[in-house]
């Protein structure tokens, strides 16, 4: 096996980490205007800003931060989960779908407090035994594959990456 970087629960080898750096570069290129969402992005970056934005979310705090995030743009979750199926990452896209499903509203992205209060029952019989402890966990074991069919998605979607 390559030396690869280690994330979390998963390695990445050090040439998939580099190409996403190489990436994310290109994609943030223009994030500090006050125009830039990544709902504006080329489907190709946006997809890149999606990927690594829930899958870094997710692997430092569980869908917990993930749902606690307000996201620039306000994307819906469907935008994090087709971006995963993009990439044919299509578990993991399952996953969030199924966490999203467990709120009462068809657009939890637009209120945080219910996200919250969700969460926060969810939570109540303990954190590890809620059903999005369980979700962020496999979603983390499944973070390495992820990355890695992200690296690979790169340079399929010409991606001009030097």
């Amino acid at each position: 096996m390559r030396a690869g970087l280690r994330m979390r629960s998963h390695e990445i080898a050090r040439g998939d980490f580099d190409l996403i750096e190489k990436a994310l570069l290109i994609v943030h290129r223009d994030q500090e205007k006050a125009t830039w969402s990544p709902l504006r992005l080329p489907t190709k970056f946006s997809v890149v800003w999606a990927v690594t934005q829930a899958q870094g979310t997710i692997d430092n705090g569980g869908l917990q931060y993930f749902f606690e995030n307000d996201w620039p743009g306000n994307p819906s979750y469907s935008f994090f989960s087709n971006a995963l199926k993009v990439i044919g990452a299509l578990e993991a896209a399952n996953t969030i779908d199924a966490a999203v499903a467990m709120f009462p509203s068809n657009q939890p992205e637009t209120d945080l407090e219910l996200r919250r209060n969700v969460m926060e029952i969810a939570e109540q019989n303990g954190r590890n035994q809620s059903p999005f402890y369980q979700l962020s966990s496999k979603l983390i074991e499944l973070g390495g594959e992820t990355m890695m069919s992200l690296a690979a998605y790169i340079p399929l979607c010409s991606l001009c990456i030097s």
